[in-house]
């Protein structure tokens, strides 16, 4: 792999600075940069594979050249040995509405372009003159082993003919795909509300198909990894409304965050995206499965998450929102269990599963669990399962 290649894949991920490399005679890389960046052909020609083609033909190695177009886009243009590369469009300050309105009407735009506008602005990422350039003098040393070269701005010739018909690139007029996309999630988030994994995973395939439509959705596994955050979002807010606790709904979520910022390319990511909304729907079906109230099934989930420390009726009540009295007798009603019953039991699974699966010693065990004194939890273990914690461990051992 040459530098130019290798810098095609570092550069974007270290800056989201889009790399387009066009090789001489190339056409179709033109094209490509047109349709991805292109949001005015009018007030961008440059942007344009014409513009792009006529651009090349006409300058040469010798300089580092800045394009600033009139919708406050920035671009550098560099040729290294017959090959022209491409850093950019990129933004170089935040959106500010106001300077929005003023530079589509400056460039004989109307007000329904606003919104196209808005979604492409903030699509490009926001990255100094200075930094672009040094860039591009960077990858100059590294090839041709030039020092840097003369900056020349863009002319306004170059920048705005007059005769090109103003209208938006058909690649962001349409709006349609950005509302079916919303759609969508909202459908998706019903989907993981009931539990259904194999609905929510058709309504996430869905989102994708339409989600190419949008040229501002980014190809680079990085956008793709943050992008996935929005996933996230909305699958936790819709577990929540199914009645899973905050505590649950955010370990679980944590977990397969981690995963994802590790993941090292789009496959692994949408199988990792893919076993996050099933187990978010897994747990739902569990708790909808159990019968019980959303009261009782809240202070559950909250007694599971503090199992090991001493958790007052107050605590229960609070995570249920629900009155002593109203609490005590539902989870009586719902569980079969008195509230110390119920726990000593949770407590003794979780004991259950490590005497299974491992050869610790039984009081670490006790004490993991919430016991401090390991007679205390064999007696309490027994009066539960039947049987001592050494006769468990050697029944149900897994070998």
């Amino acid at each position: 792999m040459d530098f130019i290649s290798a810098a095609r894949i570092i550069i974007p991920e270290l800056s989201r600075l889009a790399v387009t490399v066009c090789e001489a005679g190339d056409r179709e890389a033109p094209g490509e940069f047109e349709k991805h960046f292109c949001f005015m052909p009018g007030r961008q020609p440059i942007y344009t594979a014409s513009g792009l083609l006529e651009f090349f033909s006409k300058k040469g190695p010798d300089k580092i050249y800045l394009s600033i177009d009139a919708l406050g886009t920035h671009c550098v243009f560099i040729e290294v040995e017959s090959r022209w590369i491409i850093l950019g469009p990129f933004a170089v300050s935040a959106w500010k509405e106001a300077e929005a309105r003023k530079r589509l009407s400056a460039a004989g735009a109307r007000d329904d372009a606003f919104l196209p506008y808005k979604n492409y602005y903030c699509s490009l990422p926001i990255v100094s003159d200075e930094y672009a350039v040094h860039v591009a003098a960077m990858l100059l040393v590294q090839t041709v082993g030039n020092p840097p070269r003369e900056m020349e701005y863009l002319d306004s010739e170059i920048q705005k003919p007059e005769d090109i018909p103003l209208r938006i690139s058909e690649s962001y007029e349409e709006l349609s795909v950005v509302e079916r996309r919303y759609e969508l999630e909202e459908q998706l988030m019903d989907a993981v509300r009931q539990g259904q994994t194999a609905q929510a995973l058709r309504v996430w395939s869905d989102i994708n198909y339409w989600s190419k439509g949008l040229r501002f959705m980014s190809d680079r596994l990085g956008d793709q990894i943050a992008g996935a955050s929005t996933l996230r979002t909305l699958v936790r807010h819709a577990a929540l409304q199914a009645g899973l606790t905050p505590v649950l709904v955010d370990t679980l979520s944590q977990e397969y965050a981690q995963k994802m910022h590790a993941a090292t390319d789009s496959g692994q990511l949408t199988e990792l995206i893919k076993k996050y909304i099933a187990a978010f729907c897994a747990e739902v079906r569990k708790n909808n499965k159990k019968g019980e109230s959303p009261q009782v099934r809240r202070a559950i989930q909250y007694m599971e998450a503090h199992l090991s420390r001493p958790v007052t009726v107050d605590e229960l009540c609070a995570a249920a929102g629900v009155s002593r009295q109203r609490f005590v007798r539902l989870f009586k009603e719902e569980t079969g269990l008195t509230i110390k019953q119920y726990i000593a039991k949770a407590r003794c699974d979780r004991a259950g599963e490590l005497l299974k699966g491992s050869q610790l010693p039984i009081r670490d065990i006790a004490g993991y669990v919430g016991y401090e004194d390991a007679n205390y939890f064999s007696r309490i273990f027994k009066s539960v399962t039947h049987l001592s914690p050494q006769e468990y461990r050697e029944k149900n051992s897994i070998r």
